[in-house]
């Protein structure tokens, strides 16, 4: 009896019933939110291809950028958690803040802590089995201006709680915390003639920059630059220097000194800050100068921090945010 031989595999119909090939094409597609979930919807295999994990890696590989979905806005007064929250996927967790944090002003970042190869940083699956830090720093303590440095890591624990009594701390001083060596510094900024409000930005070199508010009315970029590579030697240079009024769109009028104005937050991926006048939030693109009003809030919610949000908005996926949760 001869020997029975399975039949060959009959070529596609269409090049979109080749999966290798399918996959190559959705990979493709604009990083947008309602993108993959409207590619899942065309039928169970398509469906199998956008959730699996693969995909889903080779997807975020190849876009980078995640998009920028909305803002959270920081109301809290009383800060005895951290929660690190996707609202994509739904994941969470509650970290308890240090005693020596509950009674200071904190800012706070999470990193992506996974080495394996091949790992893109910033995406967690939705059970935060990636791991991560979390790292929060104070220019004071119980109202003494002590500048303190913690981080936590979600395989040991609290890697380490670092405080420094001799920092001379200006009002213009930038605090730098290292994370190799978990040691802070102090970063004398720039002159800040004329300047009520700044926030901390990525120049165009990778380094340390400034958004800054002068005289109500400008907007300044400010970059510092190192000589011959050595940062102690390092100076401030005014980069770019912009009408407020005008690329917002608005009209000077008497008493202007008199609104409430702030950086209220800024998107590193995008190099976008966000400026808020009075009750009305504005985002800036702060290459082009472009800027867009994105909605007025109700008197009397004047919130000083906003905390913008990316997400490629795939299953089965974790990027963090920090936000401090009421008692």
């Amino acid at each position: 009896m001869g020997r029975r031989t399975s039949a060959a595999r009959p070529p596609p119909t269409s090049p979109l019933e080749d999966d290798d090939l399918l996959q190559e094409i959705l990979i493709r597609v604009p990083p947008d939110p309602s993108s993959l979930p409207l590619a899942s919807l065309v039928c169970k295999r398509w469906r199998s291809v956008v959730t699996g994990a693969w995909f889903q890696r080779c997807f975020r590989a190849h876009h980078q950028t995640a998009p920028l979905l909305g803002l959270f806005h920081d109301m809290i007064t009383q800060k005895d958690f951290i929660l690190i929250w996707d609202p994509v996927a739904g994941c969470h967790a509650r970290l308890p803040i240090p005693p020596e944090f509950r009674y200071s002003s904190i800012r706070g970042t999470v990193l992506c802590a996974a080495t394996e190869q091949g790992h893109v940083h910033g995406a967690c699956c939705h059970d935060l089995s990636i791991p991560y830090k979390v790292v929060l720093v104070s220019m004071c303590s119980e109202g003494v201006r002590r500048p303190m440095a913690c981080v936590y890591s979600s395989q040991t624990g609290i890697d380490g709680d670092d405080g420094d009594d001799d920092l001379m701390l200006e009002p213009d001083s930038i605090l730098e915390f290292h994370l190799d060596t978990q040691s802070l510094n102090v970063i004398k900024g720039p002159p800040m003639n004329g300047i009520h409000h700044s926030h901390i930005i990525k120049a165009v070199d990778g380094g340390v920059g400034l958004v800054a508010l002068s005289y109500y009315t400008t907007l300044q970029l400010w970059h510092r630059k190192a000589s011959n590579g050595r940062d102690a030697t390092a100076t401030w240079v005014l980069f770019k220097t912009v009408d407020l009024i005008s690329i917002l769109g608005l009209q000077e009028r008497p008493g202007w000194a008199a609104r409430i104005q702030n950086i209220s937050g800024y998107d590193e991926d995008g190099h976008i800050a966000f400026i808020c006048i009075d009750s009305t939030l504005f985002m800036v693109e702060l290459d082009s100068m472009h800027s867009k009003r994105l909605y007025e809030r109700f008197e009397g919610l004047y919130v000083s921090m906003c905390h913008p949000f990316r997400s490629f908005y795939t299953p089965c996926e974790c990027p963090s945010l920090l936000l401090p949760l009421w008692d």
